[in-house]
């Protein structure tokens, strides 16, 4: 059954960074082998971790197809969002991976909801209830 998962992290308040440490892990399987690891371990305080972004997302689209084609097509859309950093990529056949850097709340979900939208339309799956507030 394909599957869309979404990993991310953000400011609290405002507060640039204001955590000691921020620790993420994403492991997706399938049939009992291992298709995603992946994650991050970040110290906090003034330390610089996005490159001047202040929120970051990692999105997994799983299907028994081939989504090279959506990874293409989620790229090209989604690098024109403004104030963001996005890549997209296939790194196997049944599997494609989004990564955003974005300046604001509203550009990471706009940038997640878009990447749902198409994923799903690509499917052919039915539009979701609601997008991510």
């Amino acid at each position: 059954m394909p599957g869309v998962a979404v990993s991310a992290g953000r400011l609290a308040r405002g507060e640039r960074f204001a955590f000691d440490g921020l620790f993420n892990r994403m492991r997706i399987f399938r049939n009992g082998m291992p298709e995603v690891a992946d994650g991050f371990d970040l110290t906090g305080g003034h330390k610089e971790s996005f490159g001047g972004y202040s929120y970051l997302a990692a999105a997994y689209v799983c299907a028994p197809t081939v989504l090279g084609p959506l990874a293409d097509k989620l790229h090209e859309a989604l690098s024109g969002v403004p104030a963001s950093l996005v890549s997209s990529s296939a790194p196997s056949a049944g599997l494609c991976t989004v990564r955003v850097l974005a300046d604001s709340a509203h550009i990471l979900y706009k940038t997640l909801n878009l990447c749902r939208e198409m994923a799903r339309g690509f499917l052919e799956l039915p539009a979701p209830a609601r997008g991510v507030l």
